[in-house]
């Protein structure tokens, strides 16, 4: 019947987009994760964009398009974010360490995945693009989302105002980490370490108070 058959086109049809969209999904995530590594030479740029297109076997220069620099600065994070959660989930605390043990352990973890490019002189320009006002909402959940995820799998218990200084001690931190020449940036960890214990002393005042 005429009802069947339209039935049958708009099944076939919505299978077919089904399929475009998860190509063109899979196909911007590789582009994504090859210009992060285009970074490091080119910078947060369309050029970055357009190596990491000519260098997929499966993209074009056309396909450039399907991301900007803003997408790669976020997708940085998010993938970052990911990979700490999944650390986090792995980790076997020791019953000596204390949740200050832990949130330290924990932004280090985050941190370092900023280090090469960070060495590289690139991470700057990153903070910079995500502090822009058209991106700065999506920055805030992302650093919102890496507190949550400390606070929840190091099993301590926060407010909200405790979590948004919390945000405030890792920005700090990596703040400082721009300007770190000491080897392997360990003035940064220990510059880490009295920010966190800063913090705890604040909010045990306040909790006192």
């Amino acid at each position: 019947s005429l009802h069947q058959r339209v039935l049958a086109t708009f099944s076939t049809t919505a299978q077919e987009s089904s399929a475009a969209n998860n190509t063109i999904g899979t196909l911007k995530d590789k582009l994504l994760s090859t210009a992060l590594q285009k970074v490091p030479e080119y910078g947060w740029t369309e050029t970055a964009i357009a190596e990491a297109a000519a260098a997929c076997t499966k993209a074009s220069m056309s396909t450039a398009g399907l991301i900007t620099v803003p997408e790669l600065v976020a997708y940085s994070m998010d993938s970052w974010n990911e990979r700490l959660r999944k650390e986090l989930d792995e980790k076997i605390w020791e019953h000596d360490e204390t949740s200050l043990d832990k949130i330290t352990w924990a932004f280090r973890v985050r941190l370092e995945m900023e280090q090469d490019l960070v060495s590289a002189n690139r991470w700057h320009e990153a903070m910079a693009i995500g502090a822009h006002p058209s991106n700065m909402r999506r920055t805030r959940e992302q650093l919102s989302t890496l507190v949550d995820t400390v606070v929840a799998r190091c099993g301590i218990d926060l407010s909200f105002s405790e979590r948004l200084a919390l945000g405030g001690v890792y920005v700090t931190v990596e703040l400082h980490m721009l300007a770190d020449t000491s080897t392997d940036h360990e003035d940064t960890w220990k510059f880490l370490r009295l920010r966190v214990e800063d913090w705890d002393n604040l909010r045990r005042q306040q909790i006192n108070g």
